[in-house]
C-alpha cells in the first residue's frame, strides 16, 4: 500500500491526458500510487491510461461501473494515508513532498495546499491559493485550488467525502460546488496549512467537463447578519467575545458583533446545530486578517475613512507577501469605496497597490518546466 494516492478521474480526456499523467509520473512525491479511473470515455483515454500502467508500476487503471460520485469511489478503492485529488487536464508540479512532511509532523492538521497557477491561451499566470482564514472559509471563501490539496484520508472521511452541497435556507438552492464545500467541511475539522509555493497548473479551456458550477456568493448573507443574526445570537456572540484575549473598545463592539453575526448566519444557513455554530464561531480570532479587513470595510461604510485606511493599510502591509490575497482584498476594498465622498482617495491608494501587484509574474524557471506538459 502506497502512503499517498494521487487520484485522477477521467472522462473523454484524450487531448491533455498524456501530458497530465506524464507530469504526475515525473513529479509525484515518494511512496505514491496514481489511481486513474475512467468514467465511460468514448475517446482514446483508456488506451492512454493503459500505456502508463504498462510502463510504470505506480499507475493503476480502473473503471467506474456505478452511478456514484466517482471521487468517493476512488477514495474507497485505496487504503492510502493521504489523498491527492487531481483532474485529467491539469499539470502536476514537483515539491509536494513538503506538504506530506508537514502533515506527518502536525497530525492535527486535516489538509495542506499551495499556490495554483493558471494556464490559459498558452500563458501562465498566478491564479489562487492564499493564507487560510477561518472567517474567510466559514462565510464561503475557498483559498485552495482543488488540485493543490493533499488531505488526510481520515479527515476526508470524517468530513463526509465528496457530497452534494448544502441547501441555502434563504434561496433554497444548492450553496456551492462539491470541491468548494469540501474545503469548508475540512476547515471545520481544523485549520488547513498553506505553503507559498507552486502546487499545480490549472488548465482553462473550452472543453472542460467538471469545472463549471462555481459557487456564486450572495451578498444577502452579510445583510441577513446585520438585520437578524447579530441580534438573534447577541448573548452567544457576547460570550464568545468575552472569552477572547483582546481589548474591544465600546465603539468597536458593535462592529465585532456584526462580524461575528456574519459567521453565525453563514453557519446556521448550512443547517448546523446551535451548539456546533457556537463551537465553530469560538475558533474565530479577532486578529484574523479577514476579520480585520472586514472591520476596515465596516469603518468605510460608516464613512470614517481615516480609521478604515489605517486598519486596511496595517493588514495589507502584514500580508503583502501574499500577493493574491492582497490583490483580492484591495479589489474588494475599492468596490466598497464607490459612491463615497472619499472615493478618489481610496481608489488612488488602491490603484497604487494593484499596479504593483499586477506586475507579479510566474517564475520564468517554472514556465520553462511547464512547457513540456502544455
Amino acid at each position: 500500500m502506497a502512503k499517498i494516492s494521487i487520484q485522477v478521474p477521467v472522462y473523454n480526456g484524450e487531448k491533455y491526458l498524456h501530458n497530465t499523467l506524464q507530469s504526475i509520473a515525473d513529479n509525484a512525491p515518494a511512496d505514491s500510487e496514481v489511481l486513474v479511473m475512467d468514467d465511460g470515455s468514448k475517446d482514446s483515454s483508456c488506451a492512454i491510461i493503459k500505456e502508463f500502467v504498462s510502463g510504470d508500476s505506480r499507475f493503476i487503471f480502473d473503471q467506474n461501473k456505478t452511478d456514484g460520485e466517482i471521487r468517493n469511489i476512488m477514495v474507497n478503492t485505496t487504503d492510502s494515508e493521504y489523498i491527492m485529488p487531481f483532474d485529467h487536464d491539469d499539470i502536476f508540479l514537483a515539491g509536494r513532498d513538503r506538504h506530506v512532511k508537514y502533515l506527518d509532523d502536525h497530525p492535527e492538521i486535516p489538509a495542506a495546499y499551495g499556490i495554483t497557477v493558471k494556464l490559459q491561451d498558452g500563458k501562465l499566470g498566478l491564479y489562487m491559493g492564499y493564507t487560510y482564514s477561518n472567517f474567510n472559509v466559514f462565510i464561503g471563501g475557498n483559498p485552495a485550488g482543488h488540485g493543490s490539496l493533499i488531505m488526510r484520508r481520515a479527515a476526508l472521511e470524517e468530513a463526509g467525502g465528496y457530497i452534494v452541497p448544502f441547501m441555502n435556507q434563504e434561496t433554497h438552492q444548492p450553496g456551492g460546488s462539491g470541491d468548494w464545500y469540501l474545503v469548508q467541511r475540512l476547515g471545520e475539522l481544523g485549520k488547513l496549512h498553506f505553503t507559498r509555493d507552486y502546487s499545480y497548473v490549472y488548465r482553462i479551456h473550452s472543453s472542460q467537463q467538471s469545472k463549471a458550477g462555481v459557487f456564486q456568493k450572495k451578498s444577502s448573507t452579510r445583510e441577513i447578519a446585520k438585520k437578524k443574526f447579530t441580534e438573534k445570537y447577541a448573548p452567544e456572540i457576547n460570550g464568545v467575545l468575552a472569552g477572547k484575549n483582546v481589548c474591544i473598545t465600546p465603539e468597536m463592539k458593535p462592529v465585532y458583533m456584526q462580524i461575528y453575526g456574519i459567521i453565525f448566519a453563514a453557519l446556521a444557513q448550512r443547517n448546523k446545530s446551535p451548539e456546533t455554530v457556537l463551537e465553530l464561531a469560538s475558533r474565530l480570532e479577532p486578529d484574523d486578517y479577514a476579520v480585520r479587513l472586514s472591520l476596515a470595510q465596516s469603518w468605510l461604510l460608516k464613512n470614517d475613512v481615516n480609521k478604515a485606511l489605517e486598519l486596511f493599510c496595517n493588514v495589507i502591509n502584514e500580508i503583502s507577501y501574499d500577493w493574491i490575497l492582497t490583490f483580492i482584498s484591495t479589489n474588494a476594498f475599492m468596490k466598497q469605496a464607490k459612491n463615497k465622498p472619499f472615493e478618489e482617495q481610496v481608489l488612488r491608494m488602491g490603484q497604487e497597490i494593484l499596479e504593483k501587484l499586477t506586475e507579479k509574474e510566474v517564475d520564468p524557471a517554472l514556465e520553462t518546466l511547464v512547457r513540456k506538459y502544455m
